[in-house]
């Protein structure tokens, strides 16, 4: 494996009424969005990234960031990942792993609705093949995972997950200097 690249940003909601342009509750695109793309990076790839570059753009009206992205590096792995996200863009929603012979595309990576059937692109020299993947209810797996972590009482995986999740994102905004 070489690189890894994922993007998730959408089109603008009610400005009015969506807490992703509330600062005061949090908002921003690095928060919602950015939070899917670094934690893909890791969950996809394993652990071992530092964010070496960032950029986020800042809308002034909402003062919240709009929109952004990231290139981490894994030195023990040699490999990198490439990270965009934000709001008011091309709606996308997935991620590539690329290799030395071939390279695998989620085509709906993130918050796909529960009867949607996502594909996934396989590509090597001379061949592409599209694999329709059945249904499945990402908010129904999450609730379960979750329940499964209470009731096991085995946190201390996803704990070491969430604070690389968090590391990330506090390092996206430390060099992105807004």
């Amino acid at each position: 494996m070489r690189s890894f690249r994922s993007s998730f940003g959408f089109p603008t909601f009610d400005r009015s009424s969506n807490i992703r342009y509330k600062k005061e509750l949090g908002g921003g695109s690095l928060l919602d969005a950015g939070a899917y793309v670094l934690k893909a990076s890791s969950f996809i790839m394993g652990n071992g990234f530092e964010v070496k570059s960032a950029f986020l753009k800042m809308n002034n009206e909402l003062d919240v960031d709009w929109f952004g992205g990231a290139f981490l590096i894994n030195k023990e792995k040699d490999i990198f990942s490439e990270v965009a996200f934000g709001f008011d863009n091309f709606y996308q929603c997935n991620y590539e792993v690329w290799g030395s012979k071939g390279k695998l595309t989620s085509t709906r990576a993130f918050t796909a609705k529960a009867d949607f059937k996502p594909t996934i692109i396989l590509e090597k020299q001379g061949y592409k093949e599209e694999i329709e993947l059945p249904k499945d209810d990402h908010f129904v797996n999450m609730i379960s995972y979750f329940i499964d972590l209470v009731s096991t009482k085995t946190f201390d995986k996803e704990w070491d997950n969430l604070l690389i999740q968090s590391k990330l994102i506090e390092d996206v905004l430390r060099l992105s200097k807004i």
